[in-house]
């Protein structure tokens, strides 16, 4: 049973790619049509566009429809294509070990460059299933329209309209395919029990079969509890043949939802950063060297180094081509055991008790057997010591398998002295291009700000200098409030103080902070205590056992709780790392700068917090109320 569906059934996203070469003419003047059989579709990341020259086959498809015949063969071998106009293309296919993955290079480079191809556009493998076709393997390829009032949109925003114009085309197809489905068996119903399906049947369900596969793979990476049971829902209906229709479009929809709608906050802010994430993206993945290599992120605080590196460590090309991932944030103060902690958690799910008694030294054989033989990425967040290097590369292998270690660092003598093998990238201040397009997607929903606000919209960015951190505090403090005289106090009382120095963010902090309820700032103070990702749960539980929710009456602490995090996260004080199938947080985290602040606002305000293990080991953190 084939994965791909027939053409038939493919309604192009760009509905100006006509399927001109579906037709053979004959000498006689008859026409013979001819049909391809869709075997998967790849969509381009900047990495297949890049300066690599190469394409990543997905292994599911390529196992599929290109077996590796002489696997003995490093150099893999030709595969012959022709596009749509009839030009016949050759590419060299093969299998890089070191990455475990296949891919088309030879003569991809050229292909890319004639068809004026980008991240995000389509590529399409057909096979011939008629006429002169028969035996033939034909490659197309569609442009997305990606621009908006003729202005074109950066590759982040670009993938995610994409991704929904990719969802809706997938539920438009699955609806029509149920629907010949259903048409198709009504009228070819067989006489008896025993009497086999007719082909246009099976050929049908085949295409739903397709488009189902389809979709199991296009939910892979977005994988949670809800999602996993609709997957399951499905199969069960899958298998049934039965397709109640309405069901099944409602379970796709909600699929494709939560695969757009994840991380989108987050890539708000990366606006303007395309040219960083494709040459990082290339550096974390490049196969041409299998030795362990460093990168780092370096630039003055606020920045977007972290959400720089976490764009990476999410990427989907990076999870595929890394055996394992780890993240954990460093900071100015730290200990060793809890950096190894940190690391062996993210590849395990829970760390039993036996674990925070152990050494150091234990830890670090632990994580060294652990990584031993495989390709791993370690991400080292706000490193401001080239001590902590020292401290855990004893206990990162280096077995020739391409493994890389990521950190992100306000300081450039730091990546200079761990001495990694690639010039430090170094972040720059944003244009006021890339300010206000921020500022913009920070503040209104639909991305445009109405003409009475945009002079000081445009006077409170001017202040902020770049800073991407400062954009976002400040989007902060005006999208609750849209009133002309609100913006204008705002640019007004909003100096510049986003220079050089990190501490003159303090004024700018000070501002939003004075700004906010007073039911809202013990609650602010009290993230003092957690320097990386938070569960929501936990911390609402904090926040009630502390005293902070007051009861009102009418509403469950919880729910008031879950409303005042909510404020902080409108006010870009707080920040939404994860979220639930639903769309309710599920994990949040604080600015490094924020966190910094309120420590010092809190000590001000004798508001300390302690007993609480805020970090990896079990030790007490300061501050108590």
């Amino acid at each position: 049973m084939h994965r791909g569906e027939p053409s038939a059934l493919d309604d192009n996203i760009n509905n100006n790619d006509n399927n001109n070469d579906d037709v053979d003419h004959q000498s006689g003047g008859g026409i013979v049509v001819r049909e391809h059989m869709l075997m998967f579709d790849k969509v381009l990341t900047p990495s297949d566009v890049g300066k690599l020259n190469r394409l990543v086959i997905p292994i599911q498809h390529a196992e599929r429809y290109f077996p590796m015949i002489y696997s003995s063969n490093d150099k893999g071998f030709l595969l012959n294509f022709e596009d749509r106009n009839g030009k016949p293309w050759r590419f060299r296919y093969s299998f890089w070990n070191s990455s475990q993955i296949y891919v088309i290079t030879k003569g991809w480079g050229t292909f890319v460059k004639e068809k004026k191809l980008h991240a995000g556009d389509i590529v399409s493998f057909h096979r011939g299933v008629g006429g002169s076709a028969t035996g033939r393997v034909f490659i197309n390829w569609r442009h997305q329209n990606l621009s908006v009032r003729g202005i074109s949109m950066p590759i982040s925003e670009a993938s995610n309209y994409q991704q929904r114009t990719i969802s809706t085309n997938f539920v438009h197809r699955l609806e029509k395919s149920i629907k010949l489905f259903k048409t198709e068996s009504e009228f070819n119903k067989p006489d008896s029990d025993e009497e086999e399906e007719t082909d246009s049947v099976k050929t049908t369900k085949e295409s739903l079969d397709g488009l189902m596969s389809y979709l199991r793979e296009m939910m892979v990476g977005y994988e949670n509890e809800v999602v996993l049971a609709l997957l399951n829902e499905l199969e069960d209906l899958v298998a049934s043949y039965v397709w109640p229709e309405d069901k099944v479009i409602i379970i796709c929809e909600q699929l494709c939802n939560i695969r757009y709608n994840s991380n989108v906050e987050e890539e708000k802010a990366l606006v303007g950063f395309d040219d960083e994430i494709e040459t990082l993206l290339d550096q974390l993945t490049a196969t041409s060297t299998k030795q362990f290599q460093i990168i780092s992120i370096t630039g003055l605080a606020g920045l977007g180094k972290t959400t720089l590196a976490r764009t990476l460590y999410n990427h989907d090309l990076v999870k595929y081509m890394f055996d394992f991932r780890a993240w954990t944030c460093v900071s100015q103060v730290y200990q060793q055991k809890d950096l190894l902690l940190g690391i062996l958690s993210s590849f395990m799910d829970d760390l039993t008790d036996d674990f925070y008694e152990m050494s150091e030294h234990q830890l670090g054989e632990k994580l060294y057997r652990k990584l031993k033989g495989r390709k791993y990425l370690v991400v080292l967040d706000d490193i401001w010591d080239c001590r902590v290097w020292n401290d855990i590369q004893m206990y990162l292998p280096d077995d020739k398998t391409g493994s890389r270690v990521l950190f992100t660092s306000r300081d450039i003598d730091v990546s200079l002295q761990i001495k990694s093998a690639r010039p430090a990238h170094v972040l720059r201040l944003r244009t006021k291009v890339e300010s206000w397009a921020i500022f913009e997607k920070k503040v209104f929903r639909m991305g445009i700000c109405p003409g009475g606000l945009e002079i000081y919209g445009r006077m409170i960015i001017g202040k902020c200098e770049g800073f991407t951190l400062a954009i976002v505090i400040a989007a902060g403090l005006v999208k609750n409030n849209l009133s002309v005289t609100w913006w204008e106090q705002i640019a007004n009382s909003l100096h510049s103080y986003m220079v050089s120095d990190p501490r003159q963010y303090i004024e700018s902090l000070t501002l939003s902070y004075d700004h906010l309820p007073h039911h809202l700032r013990p609650c602010f103070l009290f993230l003092g205590a957690f320097h990386e990702e938070v569960p929501v749960t936990k911390l609402i539980w904090l926040w009630i056992a502390q005293g902070l929710i007051d009861d009102t009456g009418s509403r469950t602490l919880e729910d008031i709780a879950v409303d005042f995090l909510l404020d902080l996260i409108r006010r870009s004080l707080l920040m939404a790392s994860r979220k639930k199938s639903d769309g309710q947080v599920k994990t949040c985290r604080i600015h490094d700068l924020l966190h910094d602040f309120c420590l010092r606002k809190a000590e001000e305000e004798n508001f300390l917090l302690n007993n609480y293990r805020c970090g990896t080991t079990r030790e007490r953190q300061r501050i108590m109320r």
